[in-house]
């Protein structure tokens, strides 16, 4: 008997497996640092988006537990907002950094003592390389591939897990919450074909187009317009209007006969 293992799939282990949404784990940042010609104006660790904005980009490398070793890719944008959206998005990464380093740092949100708000300030981005933190994880499809066309499930940063977190003291003994939520389905985008033609529909043979039309299939001629007849009939010479009489000299005298 031979068995040919070349047909399963390769194994699945925590690095490539999708978190299950509202997961919580501990993650590690590191900072993807741009190619040449694409560092932003504002600092050397940003990229330059085609539409000017300008972003950290990041690998979350889970640390602990049972996805230990997943990679997690987020991107922050952080300056050169051109629209209202674009700052918009640039307000929610700052946000969710704030609450990075208030959690790797241990710093509570609310906690604007002088040593707190010190603790909270960056000379440069790249002091946020190697920040370790606890945070949730939620699920988003993919744009499809440029190789094959495919789409997949990826996890992103949902929010951070702070340290007034209920959680947070449990989190730091167990190293991961695993949510029950199941992963979403890949949602694929398939236009729909055009309904067949019914066979009453289907196009003739050829051999049965050539066929000569018969006499009673074919359009009847067009008609061309009767001559109309003469309806009005000679006035005869009893019937003529008589000329009009002249006017008498004197009216007063006239007989009408």
């Amino acid at each position: 008997m031979s068995i040919d293992l070349n047909t399963a799939g390769e194994q699945q282990t925590g690095s490539n497996l999708v978190i299950p949404p509202k997961s919580k784990v501990q993650v590690q940042l590191s900072i993807i640092y741009p190619d040449a010609g694409r560092a932003g104006s504002s600092a050397p660790e940003l990229t330059r988006a085609h539409s000017g904005l300008e972003y950290l980009a990041t690998k979350l490398t889970v640390t602990r537990g049972t996805f230990a070793g997943k990679v997690i890719y987020q991107n922050f944008n952080l300056a050169n907002a051109q629209t209202t959206g674009q700052q918009k998005a640039v307000d929610i990464s700052i946000r969710s950094i704030r609450a990075m380093v208030e959690a790797s740092r241990g710093i509570r949100p609310k906690d604007n003592s002088p040593t707190a708000t010190q603790a909270r300030k960056l000379q440069r981005w790249s002091e946020l390389d190697g920040l370790t933190c606890f945070i949730v994880v939620d699920c988003e499809q993919s744009q499809p591939s440029r190789s094959n066309g495919r789409v997949y499930i990826n996890n992103r940063l949902y929010s951070v897990v702070t340290i007034d977190d209920p959680c947070y003291q449990q989190l730091t003994q167990q190293g991961e919450m695993i949510s029950n939520d199941p992963i979403p389905e890949v949602q694929q985008t398939a236009t729909a074909a055009p309904a067949p033609r019914p066979s009453w529909v289907a196009q003739q043979p050829a051999s049965a187009a050539s066929a000569p039309t018969p006499a009673w299939g074919q359009p009847a001629p067009t008609q061309q317009p009767a001559t109309p007849l003469q309806t009005t009939a000679p006035t005869p010479s009893w019937g003529a209007t008589p000329p009009p009489m002249a006017a008498a000299a004197n009216t007063s005298d006239t007989v009408p006969f």
